[in-house]
């Protein structure tokens, strides 16, 4: 059943489980990580517009864990454009603050703090105040 609690629930799932791949290691999530981006594939063949953005997130989270730089770097800008052309700020912000979370991992600390500014703008634009002055105050 296709539903937005369902939807949503293997998105954030699914970048969960990349990130604790990343921090502990375990199969389990890199599978969890991997089914979910199945799932996005093919519900994006039905509706792009919807599951384009949320897509290439999970993808360039998958690049990130397995330390694909190049593949990353590229997957994360498409997320944010997606986001930003499917007027789906929120995500915008997020894919933002993911790949400030990458670049800051990566060392590349300017960029990083940009795109982690670039969020703060995200959220704050969409109301999540409270969410863009924790992203700002992690600058200083």
């Amino acid at each position: 059943l296709l539903n937005f609690i369902n939807i949503y629930r293997l998105f954030y799932g699914g970048l969960i489980a990349l990130g604790r791949f990343r921090k502990n290691g375990g199969q389990f999530w890199m599978d969890i990580g991997e089914r979910s981006i199945s799932q996005f594939e093919a519900w994006n063949t039905e509706c792009e517009w919807n599951f384009q953005n949320k897509l290439l997130l999970l993808q360039a989270e998958l690049h990130f864990t397995k330390n694909e730089v190049t593949e990353a770097e590229h997957t994360y800008n498409l997320a944010i454009s997606s986001s930003r052309d499917h007027r789906f700020v929120h995500e915008q912000g997020l894919s933002c603050e993911l790949a400030g979370i990458f670049y800051r991992v990566t060392n590349r600390k300017e960029h990083s703090m940009s795109l982690i500014r670039q969020a703060a703008e995200c959220y704050t634009s969409w109301g999540a105040h409270e969410k863009a002055n924790a992203l700002l105050l992690s600058l200083e």
